[in-house]
């Protein structure tokens, strides 16, 4: 029994450790993302001054660093939030895999069930995270297109009309018929 002691004060540690770089990292996410703010306001600062002193070069030059860096960031701040992400997830089904094995007795086979339950409980959020994101894309999909058909079909009157007016472009006597094919293939 003493043997288990050690290596589960051992694994608390190793939790309390990476809940403390996950705060780190949390608080770099926040200044990074602070940062980005910062550097997009002085680009659309520096759009707003172009417009009203279109001769200095010095204000282009800036908003075209301010535009650089804020690029920059943002990517850079999307990969500190994936790898925070990871982090949070990966403790979380950790924690998750060590709470369902507390019941068992067995520490001999708590070390070779902790691995499998924690890579099943990764495969379930993994699947679960893959159906949100092809549920929002279906969605957003789906709206797009029923919002082309309404435009289309609402375009198709106004066009017939145009092609009564006889402008003599044979390309305007076309669209009448093009919109409402389009709007019947995305429809579909």
């Amino acid at each position: 029994m003493t043997t288990i002691e050690p290596k589960n004060q051992t694994d608390t540690s190793d939790m309390q450790e990476q809940s403390s770089s996950s705060s780190s990292q949390k608080m770099l996410l926040f200044t990074l993302k602070i940062i980005e703010y910062f550097f997009l306001a002085a680009f659309i600062g520096s759009g707003v001054i172009t417009f009203v002193l279109p001769d200095n070069p010095r204000v282009v030059l800036t908003g075209s660093i301010s535009l650089a860096i804020f690029v920059f960031l943002f990517l850079i701040n999307q990969q500190v939030f994936r790898a925070y992400s990871n982090a949070a997830s990966k403790l979380d089904l950790q924690k998750k895999a060590e709470l369902y094995l507390m019941n068992n007795n067995n520490h001999s086979t708590k070390n070779l069930i902790a691995p499998a339950r924690e890579k099943a409980l990764q495969y379930s959020q993994e699947l679960i995270d893959d159906y949100k994101k092809t549920r929002n894309l279906s969605r957003n999909l789906y709206y797009s297109l029923q919002i082309g058909t309404i435009v289309f079909s609402g375009v198709t009157p106004i066009l017939v009309l145009v092609d009564k007016l006889e402008l003599g472009q044979s390309l305007l006597k076309w669209l009448p018929v093009i919109f409402p094919a389009i709007a019947s293939i995305v429809a579909k």
